[in-house]
């Protein structure tokens, strides 16, 4: 199963496969909406063109997403109904994206309230839970050059302002990227060894925690 808050966890492997660079450069500005910059419909027909109109329960593994009710503040689990959908909801950053109406509540990024949301992995079955914290630590990345970076950064502080308990983790994984910027799409690569590296630091202790011998795969 998979709990999360950002879109890296939201979006099925067969989707992130699928240029999803294209998708969030190609995001047209929201000139008619004075909530926010950008227009996230695009990423949502993205979402429904590269997995199809597929809802929560059709995954093959238990997934939820997190979202918060902006008008009052609360965390919200979604675990049925539209995945493209919940998935917008749940990475509607503040101020960058507009936030989105699902059953009458006024959703935008879980962060905001829960970046880490442990506790819901947990009521999905989880026996074991490994977090990956994509967040650059506050201070660690670069000073900020524009907007974006500004709205980025205080996304940053909210994010790790929201983290769990670090007892409530079996394992963590951080990746050591303070220094790129949430737009360096053209740094994948180098995200992807820095990703690599960290599951490997805990790679051992995994297995020891999980009572696998070290030659065998850990699966999800």
């Amino acid at each position: 199963m998979i709990a999360g808050s950002p879109v890296a966890t939201a979006v099925p492997r067969r989707a992130a496969l699928c240029r999803p660079r294209q998708a969030l450069t190609s995001l047209p500005p929201a000139w008619n909406n004075p909530v926010s910059l950008f227009d996230t419909a695009p990423l949502e027909a993205y979402i429904q063109a590269t997995i199809g109109d597929k809802t929560f329960d059709e995954l093959p593994r238990r997934f939820a997403t997190v979202a918060c009710d902006i008008l009052i503040g609360e965390r919200v689990e979604l675990q049925s109904g539209p995945l493209a959908r919940g998935v917008r909801a749940s990475v509607a950053m503040p101020g960058l994206f507009p936030p989105v109406e699902i059953d009458g509540r006024l959703l935008a990024d879980g962060g905001v309230v829960d970046n880490v949301p442990v506790d819901v992995a947990r009521e999905l079955g989880a026996d074991y839970v490994i977090a990956i914290d994509l967040w650059p630590r506050p201070g660690a990345g670069r000073r900020p050059e524009n907007l974006f970076d500004v709205l980025i950064t205080a996304a940053d502080l909210w994010s790790h302002a929201n983290h769990p308990d670090p007892a409530t983790v079996d394992c963590s994984i951080v990746p050591e990227i303070g220094k790129y910027r949430t737009w360096d799409f053209d740094a994948v690569p180098e995200l992807e060894a820095h990703g690599r590296a960290a599951a490997e630091r805990v790679i051992v202790r995994l297995k020891e925690d999980l009572g696998l011998s070290p030659r065998e795969t850990v699966r999800a």
